[in-house]
């Protein structure tokens, strides 16, 4: 366990700010879809993964065990919902292009500090 205030610490707060901005954004474009539209599977879909990658944001934010993976799945998840909506849709390619853009913003800091593994 690194010590308070070294860098894997610092990464490890940025992943879990993105994550929980990336998920606060999300959660309020699928508020403001089912709105409009009514509950449908795009909108429940979205509400649920955003909630879980708040989540996750939060076990990064306390230092839980496992954050790492936590963030990486459910921002997979996140991206694979978005892209999916967008060709659901007849898509927009600058969606798909900001939701892997956010996965790789996410990806980077939460991967930074991993142990090498042992040869």
């Amino acid at each position: 366990m690194p010590s308070p205030g070294t860098y894997q610490e610092i990464f490890r707060y940025i992943a879990s700010g993105l994550s929980a901005a990336w998920s606060a954004i999300g959660i309020a474009t699928a508020i403001g879809a089912g709105l409009g539209e009514g509950p449908t599977v795009s909108v429940v879909s979205g509400i649920v993964v955003n909630v879980m990658l708040f989540a996750a944001a939060a076990l990064a934010f306390t230092g839980a065990r496992r954050w790492r993976f936590a963030i990486l799945a459910t921002a997979g998840l996140v991206t694979v919902q978005r892209i999916s909506v967008v060709v659901g849709y007849g898509g927009a390619t600058f969606t798909v292009v900001a939701a892997l853009l956010a996965l790789i913003a996410i990806a980077g800091p939460t991967l930074v500090g991993i142990a090498p593994a042992r040869r």
